[in-house]
């Protein structure tokens, strides 16, 4: 508990009346965490007009200018060989010799990229990429050039009521005496998704970095509330977890299924929509860097 004081001193809620409350009497506040669950961009936002004008000077200027590549070389030396072979070809000549020279064209390899590049761009739509009006926010598909936060509306146990549930929030859990914070965001996660043996488990894998929470958050009960679970308040502490994708889950993405014990409602939200979602800004501020892209 002392270090936890320490750590709030060096924080920008330190000359607040919650944290000064807290100090008095840190017993009688709740330890919570909470998880910034995002998915970083896919694909590069779209050129402005500026952008696209430089970037066509520059290609123009870069074709002037520069020397050729090494592979623009092959290109030209296997030209100059299958011209060659075709006339040998046509004489009946022996092609052994040249085909040795030749072996996996620089065409070939051109061919097999340029393929590559199309399967790329059907996977991942890039030649109209989805938009905010044309995809569901429950879709992990929408807004491929924007980081996307997960935003919930969850359920707890230690509600008055079995029916409630919660504004649009972070995941978040109370932290178990003997508990670290980082075991309590793990704990977290865990609870939050479906497990591998269900009809729709959670096609990704997480990377939490670090075991220090990014930042925190105090805010005091109503008195009905401090006098139902004992407790003058909540600190929450606030942990990133980034979604590592992979191109299966990727080429498969649908809407993911949380447990709905916990999650009653979710959307994947950009910055701007999760602040028209979420009302209480200083609550969003705590963590707004997360949103930087």
């Amino acid at each position: 508990m002392k270090n936890l004081i320490r750590y709030l001193h060096t924080s920008s809620s330190f000359c607040s009346t919650n944290f000064k409350q807290f100090q008095l009497n840190p017993q009688r506040w709740r330890i919570e965490v909470s998880l910034v669950i995002y998915r970083l961009p896919l694909i590069a936002p779209p050129m402005t007009e500026a952008e696209r004008n430089f970037a066509q000077l520059s290609e123009i200027r870069e074709n002037q200018t520069s020397y050729k590549c090494d592979f623009e070389l092959e290109l030209e030396k296997d030209a100059i060989l299958l011209e060659k072979r075709k006339k040998m070809e046509a004489e009946g000549k022996d092609l052994s010799h040249l085909d040795q020279q030749l072996g996996v064209s620089s065409v070939q390899k051109r061919n097999e990229w340029s393929e590559k590049a199309q399967k790329l761009i059907e996977k991942y739509n890039l030649d109209n990429p989805p938009t905010n009006a044309s995809m569901d926010f429950k879709c992990l598909k929408r807004n491929l050039d924007r980081k996307l936060v997960l935003a919930v509306r969850q359920k707890f146990e230690d509600a008055h009521t079995d029916e409630y549930v919660s504004p649009w929030i972070l995941p978040q859990l109370m932290n178990k005496k003997g508990e670290t914070l980082k075991e309590t965001a793990l704990r977290l996660l865990s609870l939050s998704l479906p497990s591998e043996d269900t009809k729709n488990p959670f096609p990704f894998e997480f990377q939490m970095y670090g075991n220090a929470p990014i930042a925190h958050y105090l805010y005091k009960y109503t008195k009905t509330m401090q006098e139902r679970l004992g407790f003058d308040g909540s600190i929450i502490f606030f942990y990133p977890a980034q979604i590592l994708h992979s191109n299966k889950a990727i080429s498969s993405w649908t809407e993911v299924g949380f447990n709905p014990n916990k999650i009653a409602d979710y959307k994947w939200c950009t910055g701007e929509e999760f602040d028209k979602l979420v009302g209480d800004r200083n609550y969003r501020n705590a963590f707004k860097s997360v949103f930087v892209e």
